[in-house]
């Protein structure tokens, strides 16, 4: 896929000048590249030509200088962003991993061997901790197995911090509130349906009182139910109250 024209942005991990010349070193002469720009403060690499392939250039990248190059822009291709967007989906973990370091190169060393890690994102060593904390897409074992084949040093695993996926939290939190909202809402139609039920049968309670109303009084009535069944429905002194209760 070429760009036609447009610059290709790429971002690639360069802590020194050093960094940024290896990188120019293996762009220069690359076809369709006439211009490389390099950004040490950004990790940014910028690529200028008129035909310059965005995959061929990304994977030499990947293949020469570090395979955690990743493409800003333009977009990849169908089939390509899909293959991106399966390694992204790999759980991100800290690794603390305690290992000796004597001076100044052996860090310098250390942190440029993982870097070239396919899933490592940044490395932090801590030479006065004897300490180097590794953040990426990487299995514990296998990070330990490259830094010996790479360095020939021993490491121990310190801790292990994985990444919390916010996204699948805030998914997880609208559930139960959902679940909470349904649950809440089935227990107030329960209590309506409860009501009205009692509501219907103290009227049926109020109506067999009324058929067996000693004295009804035509005249006067509230909703089929004469005074004297409203004074004395629930009178314990009459002998019909029972007929109401």
């Amino acid at each position: 896929m070429t760009n036609k024209g447009k610059d290709v942005k790429i971002k690639v991990n360069m802590h020194c000048e050093g960094c940024a010349d290896t990188v120019r070193n293996c762009l220069r002469g690359f076809d369709g590249v006439e211009e490389i720009v390099t950004d040490t403060e950004k990790h940014e690499v910028i690529v200028k030509g008129e035909s310059v392939d965005i995959v061929e250039v990304l994977e030499r990248l990947r293949k020469k200088f570090n395979k955690n190059a990743e493409l800003i822009s333009p977009e990849l291709p169908k089939a390509k962003k899909e293959e991106e967007k399966k390694k992204e989906e790999i759980p991100v973990k800290t690794v603390v991993l305690k290992i000796f370091m004597h001076c100044e190169g052996c860090v310098r060393d250390i942190k440029k061997s993982i870097c070239q890690m396919e899933g490592v994102l940044s490395v932090k060593p801590d030479m006065a901790g004897g300490t180097v904390a590794v953040k990426g897409a990487v299995e514990p074992p296998k990070l330990m197995e490259y830094i010996k084949k790479k360095t020939g040093k021993q490491t121990e695993i310190v801790k292990v911090e994985v990444k919390k996926d916010k996204k699948g939290e805030e998914e997880k939190k609208k559930g139960e509130a959902n679940k909470k909202d349904k649950k809440e809402e089935e227990e107030e139609e329960q209590k309506k349906k409860k009501k009205k039920g009692e509501e219907k049968e103290d009227a049926v309670r109020l109506i067999h009182y009324w058929v067996q109303c000693p004295c009804p009084c035509s005249q006067c009535c509230m909703n089929n139910l004469c005074c004297h069944c409203w004074e004395n429905a629930f009178n314990d002194e009459n002998v019909h109250s029972c007929s109401a209760m």
